[in-house]
């Protein structure tokens, strides 16, 4: 019986490599540089995205000022590529008004980012993204570049968005002004009643039905493209009601992946025939199969849609800062310096401040360059909303299988959180 055990334990768990592991197959496929801004992550850029339908950003960790700085200068390189537009991890009626403001301005920045629900983006490296796209878009008017949300767990920003849509376009808003101003919870990760779960598929039939009552009296004050959008604004209740009916966490997460794959797919029709998006999100979203979860992921739809013109970047970190929930709220966390043989340290080992590792070409090239990426191998575990330090500072990952390229950075820092 022990050997039964021991035999079930080696088939679900493989084991991982248990020395340093040797980048010598991987040289020709890595690329040192010593500052953000220096131009070999540009033409990395410049040679991978061209052909691309979606160009994945993951990052290491939601609140890592590094990640939004990369995230950035790559964005800044897309834009100049002729890519249109970039969707988000964060909810569709939020961008909504972010899109906005990039468009015309409209809204105060500051506001529009630090009352948001979404920790994520209130930092001021973020506001120097939409900075950029401001002044990209206000010399580019022909063809500006726009900026959408995928996410429908979190419901109060669409509903004032749906509120004063109609209230500026229709003069029958005020059959459904009560429905949309009702107090109800916003986000879906809350337990939720019986009653409460009915309330929002009601919400979604009655605003359904009205959006098809007025359809030409909404289209013709406001236009085509905004009606678009309010029609999208419906459907995203609809997936948040279908969210908090299950009652699996497990089936919940993965419906959220799904609907994010939808909402991204509209937003590049929004967009326009062929158009070419940038994707911001952890990497446990973009990567192309799953690291830590049971179920399919963002990345493995795009993977599945695209071919090879969905290409994914993931971040990684050896030490320093980041910022995440705990049990005693939100605080700042220091990660010391890998010790044990993963790619974390040996990638440390070469002495550089960044590294991009193109994983595809390697991938491409097959033989023992294929099987160096091809296996089990430890990595500095991802940080998302919340981290346990009890949790392990490693997972593991097939690199071949889950990225097209790793953005290395050797330490990290605190963001720039804004007032």
């Amino acid at each position: 019986m022990r050997n039964i055990y021991l035999l079930f334990f080696i088939l679900a768990y493989p084991p991982v490599l248990a020395q340093d592991y040797d980048l010598t197959k991987s040289m020709a496929y890595l690329q040192t540089f010593e500052r953000i801004d220096a131009p070999t992550l540009a033409e990395f850029i410049q040679k991978n995205a061209p052909e691309k339908r979606v160009f994945g950003l993951g990052e290491a960790s939601h609140y890592m000022r590094e990640c939004y700085q990369f995230k950035q200068k790559i964005i800044s390189e897309l834009m100049n590529l002729g890519y249109q537009g970039l969707v988000l991890e964060v909810d569709f009626g939020l961008a909504c008004r972010w899109n906005e403001y990039v468009l015309t301005g409209k809204g105060n920045l500051d506001s529009l980012l630090a009352n948001t629900g979404w920790f994520t983006y209130g930092t001021e490296e973020f506001k120097q993204l939409l900075l950029e796209i401001r002044e990209f878009n206000q010399n580019n008017s022909q063809q500006p570049f726009q900026v959408f949300g995928m996410e429908m767990t979190y419901s109060e920003h669409l509903l004032v968005y749906l509120r004063d849509y109609l209230q500026e376009h229709s003069r029958h808003t005020p059959e459904v002004l009560p429905l949309l101003e009702k107090s109800r919870l916003t986000l879906v990760f809350q337990p939720f009643t019986a009653e409460q779960r009915a309330d929002y598929w009601l919400l979604f039939h009655q605003l359904s039905s009205f959006l098809q009552t007025y359809r030409e009296e909404l289209v013709t004050s406001s236009g085509e493209k905004p009606f678009m959008i309010a029609q999208r604004m419906v459907e995203i209740i609809r997936q948040f009601a279908t969210f908090v009916s299950q009652d699996e966490f497990s089936l919940q997460v993965e419906f959220r992946d799904q609907f994010s794959f939808r909402n991204l797919l509209w937003a590049m029709d929004y967009l326009g025939d062929n158009s070419q998006i940038a994707l911001w999100a952890h990497n446990g979203h973009v990567a192309k199969r799953s690291i830590l979860f049971q179920y399919d992921i963002l990345g493995h739809y795009l993977e599945q849609r695209f071919g090879l013109a969905y290409f994914t970047m993931g971040f990684t970190f050896n030490q320093g800062e980041f910022g995440a929930h705990s049990q005693n709220g939100f605080k700042t966390w220091t990660m010391p310096a890998a010790l044990q043989p993963s790619w974390t340290k040996s990638l440390s080992k070469l002495m550089s401040p960044y590294i991009v590792w193109d994983i595809r070409s390697q991938v491409s090239r097959g033989g023992e360059a294929f099987k160096v990426l091809d296996q089990m191998a430890r990595i500095r575990t991802d940080v998302a909303e919340f981290y346990n330090p009890e949790g392990g500072e490693f997972m593991r990952i097939n690199l071949a299988k889950t990225y097209d390229a790793l953005l290395f950075i050797e330490k990290s820092h605190y963001p720039t959180t804004l007032k």
